[in-house]
């Protein structure tokens, strides 16, 4: 498997599809993310800071992968 195919299934198979499509990040997250990519394009940015926006595109790579996952099980909510 993928690096990261292992974790994903462990997600889509431990988290309700209804949990896991409605997912999002907080605002806090949100406002630090974009305020790492500010730091970024004025070149401000410390290689800690650099990791850590490295870290924010990793999982959310996960989440969307995961997501995928979910809607591809053609998972059908209950009305």
């Amino acid at each position: 498997m993928k690096p990261f195919a292992e974790l994903i299934e462990f997600i889509v198979d431990n988290v309700s599809p209804e949990k896991m499509l409605s997912f999002r990040a907080s605002e806090d997250s949100h406002d630090r993310f974009y305020e790492l990519v500010e730091k970024e394009k004025t070149g401000t940015i410390s290689e800690n800071e650099r990791r850590e926006i490295d870290q924010f595109l990793i999982l959310e790579h996960i989440v969307r992968m995961a997501k995928a996952r979910v809607k591809s099980l053609d998972y059908a909510p209950v009305i």
